[in-house]
C-alpha cells in the first residue's frame, strides 16, 4: 500500500493491515480527504501554470527588447558617418558598415573576412592613448590606394578590447576620411606663402616708390634744364653769325669736338624715354602696392576694373612673347568683396590663360590674344577672361575645379589655383565660377560677384 494512503488512513484511525474493514463514516471522511488533496493538488497544479506561462511571457518580452536594442544599435552602426570595421582577435574584419565600404570603395563582401592589414599598413601614429583598463586607443594616419586610382587620406582609431573571462576579445577600427581637409590644409598653405610674397611684394613696391619718385623729379628737371640749354645754344650760334670768321670757326670745332649735333638731338629723346620708362615702373609698383591690398578681415567696396588693370601690369611678365591683353571694361559699380582675395582669383586665371595660350604659339608662333570684359548684369557684376589657347578635353573639364589636379608640367602649376579660386568666389563672396570652351578655339571663364558682396554666414564660412 502506498505510503501516502497509509498515513491517510492513520489520520482516520483505520487500521491498515488490510484485515479490518472501515466503517462508513470513515470511508466518508477518507473521501472527503481525498477530494480535498485533489483540489489542493489542482490549486498547485493552476499556480504553477501560471508561473509557467508568466515566465514564458517576461522571457518573450525581454526578447523582443532585446531585438529592439540590437536593431537600433545596427542602425547606429549603419548609418554613423564615419567607417567602422569590427576586428576578431586575430585581426581579421568580421563586419563592416556602409560608411566603410564607402569609404574603402569595396563592397562589404570584399571586406569582411579579410585582415586589417590588407587595407591599411601600419601609417604614421598620429598619437597613441596609454592602456587604461582592458583597452588602448592608438591613432594612425594612412595614405589609402583606392580601387579608383585616386590616394585617399584616413585616420583611424584603432581600439583593442583584451579578454576578460566572460567575452571574446574583439577590436574595433573607426575610419575617418581627412582627404578634403588635407588638401584644404595643402590650399591654406599655399595662401599663405602667396601672402607671405604678397607682404613682401608690398613692402618692396613701398621701398622702390620713394627713390623712383626723386629720380623722377630729377629726371624732369634734366629735361627742363637742358631745354634751357639748348635755347642758350641756339642763341650764342645767332651771335656768331655777327662775329668773326675766326670765332666761328673755333664754335663750331668746339661744337664738333663735343658732337652738339648728336647730343642736341638724342640727350632729348633719352631724358623722354627715361621718363616713361619711370612711368612704367611707377605703374608697376602702384600695381603692386594696389594687388598686395590686404584684406582686413571685412568685405569692403572695390573697383574691380582697377583691380583687373593692376592684375594685368603684375602678369606683364608672363604675357611677354605669349599673348596681348585686350580689355572691354564696363560701368560697373564699386563691388563690395575682399578686394586681395580677389586679385588672387583674377592673376590665377590670367596666368593659366598665359599658359594655355604658350602651348598654341609654340606650334604656331604668332601671338594669342586674352580679353578680359566686365558688365553688370542686374544685382550682379560679371567678369569674363578669355584665352585663345587649345581649350579644354571634355575628360579633364570634370575634374578642373578638383584640389591638386594640374595638366602642367612639374614645376608649372600646383593644381590649387582653380580649386582655391571656386573657394574664394563661391564660398567666400556667394558667387559663382564657370568656364565655356572649345577645343582649337579657347577657354571662357565667367565669374558672377554679388554687387553688394556675400551675407554674413557665407563671409564668415569661408
Amino acid at each position: 500500500m502506498h505510503k501516502l494512503l497509509i498515513r491517510q488512513l492513520e489520520l482516520l484511525e483505520v487500521p491498515a493491515d488490510g484485515e479490518s474493514l472501515p466503517s462508513v463514516e470513515q470511508w466518508q471522511a477518507l473521501l472527503a480527504l481525498v477530494g480535498r488533496t485533489y483540489a489542493a493538488l489542482d490549486r498547485d497544479r493552476y499556480t504553477l501554470e501560471r508561473s509557467l506561462s508568466l515566465s514564458t511571457m517576461e522571457v518573450q518580452r525581454l526578447d523582443d527588447a532585446l531585438m529592439r536594442q540590437k536593431d537600433k544599435l545596427r542602425a547606429v552602426f549603419e548609418s554613423a558617418a564615419v567607417g567602422i570595421l569590427t576586428v576578431d582577435a586575430d585581426g581579421f574584419i568580421f563586419d563592416a558598415n556602409r560608411a566603410a565600404a564607402s569609404m574603402l570603395g569595396l563592397p562589404r563582401g570584399q571586406i569582411t573576412g579579410q585582415p586589417l592589414a590588407s587595407f591599411f599598413d601600419e601609417g604614421v601614429p598620429v598619437s597613441l592613448a596609454p592602456a587604461s583598463g582592458a583597452a588602448r586607443t592608438q591613432i594612425f594616419e594612412h595614405v589609402y590606394a583606392h580601387p579608383s586610382g585616386r590616394s585617399a587620406w584616413f585616420h583611424t582609431s584603432e581600439s583593442w578590447v583584451m579578454a576578460s573571462a566572460s567575452a571574446m576579445p574583439f577590436g574595433t577600427v573607426i575610419i575617418e576620411d581627412v582627404t578634403e581637409k588635407k588638401h584644404l590644409e595643402g590650399s591654406l598653405r599655399h595662401a599663405q606663402k602667396l601672402e607671405a610674397v604678397g607682404r613682401l611684394a608690398a613692402g618692396i613696391a613701398h621701398e622702390i616708390n620713394t627713390p623712383i619718385q626723386f629720380v623722377n623729379d630729377n629726371v624732369h628737371f634734366m629735361r627742363e634744364s637742358f631745354a634751357a640749354v639748348l635755347a642758350l645754344v641756339e642763341r650764342l650760334e645767332a651771335q656768331m653769325e655777327t662775329h668773326g670768321e675766326e670765332l666761328r670757326t673755333r664754335y663750331r670745332e668746339a661744337e664738333a669736338d663735343a658732337d652738339w649735333e648728336y647730343l642736341g638731338a638724342e640727350i632729348p629723346k633719352s631724358i623722354a624715354q627715361t621718363l616713361d620708362g619711370l612711368q612704367r615702373v611707377a605703374t608697376i609698383v602702384q600695381s603692386m602696392k594696389s594687388f598686395a591690398h590686404e584684406d582686413r578681415g571685412a568685405q569692403a567696396p572695390a573697383d574691380l576694373n582697377a583691380a583687373l588693370a593692376s592684375t594685368l601690369t603684375v602678369a606683364t611678365h608672363e604675357l611677354k612673347g605669349i599673348a596681348v591683353a585686350v580689355t572691354s571694361f564696363g560701368d560697373i559699380p564699386p563691388v563690395v568683396c575682399f578686394h586681395g582675395d580677389l586679385n588672387q582669383v583674377f592673376l590665377n586665371l590670367v596666368v593659366n590663360a598665359a599658359h594655355a595660350i604658350a602651348d598654341v604659339v609654340k606650334q604656331t608662333g604668332g601671338l594669342g590674344h586674352i580679353t578680359i570684359a566686365t558688365r553688370r548684369d542686374r544685382d550682379d557684376v560679371v567678369i569674363t577672361i578669355s584665352d585663345t589657347g587649345a581649350g579644354i578635353p571634355d575628360d579633364v573639364a570634370s575634374k578642373m575645379f578638383d584640389p591638386f589636379f594640374t595638366t602642367k608640367a612639374v614645376g608649372r602649376g600646383s593644381g590649387q589655383g582653380l580649386a582655391l579660386a571656386r573657394a574664394i568666389v563661391v564660398k567666400k563672396h556667394g558667387g559663382s565660377i564657370d568656364f565655356e570652351t572649345k577645343i582649337g578655339v579657347g577657354t571662357t571663364f565667367v565669374i558672377r560677384l554679388p554687387i553688394g558682396g556675400a551675407s554674413a554666414p557665407e563671409a564668415r564660412a569661408a
